[in-house]
């Protein structure tokens, strides 16, 4: 199913906050007396990229590490951003990625998204080097 994107036309809104108290997340806000996008997940995270989906929790990490080790290896990747959400469970997929970046042998940026369970952007960082600690302290 393709999910669709919604646009606001500011210049026939009438203000009534229908469509924000409807929208399950959370991406619509009343700003100044309009209906205001104000979170647009799907753009930020996917514009331009390739997606890749997994779950740490029920799938099998060794295989997503020896095949995103091959991706790695096999392509000139520019950087990773891991998108987790705000559940405890989803933070595997970064060990998940360290791992597969650190044995393809390439020095890939990585960062770390953060989204909320209404689907909304809640942190962006630049991962540190594997050895440097925690992510979302």
């Amino acid at each position: 199913m393709k999910r669709k994107i919604i646009r606001i036309d500011e210049a026939t809104c009438n203000g009534c906050g229908k469509c924000a108290s409807a929208c399950a997340e959370g991406a619509i806000a009343m700003v100044d007396g309009k209906a205001r996008l104000v979170s647009d997940v799907h753009n930020e995270l996917l514009a331009g990229r390739v997606l890749l989906v997994g779950c740490p929790k029920l799938d099998d990490t060794d295989f997503y590490i020896k095949k995103l080790t091959s991706l790695f290896e096999a392509n000139n990747i520019r950087s990773v951003d891991v998108a987790t959400m705000e559940v405890p469970c989803c933070h595997g997929l970064v060990q998940v990625v360290r791992q597969a970046i650190a044995a393809s042998g390439k020095a890939i940026p990585l960062s770390l998204v953060q989204v909320s369970i209404q689907g909304v952007i809640r942190e962006r960082v630049e991962a540190p080097p594997p050895a440097a600690g925690p992510e979302f302290v």
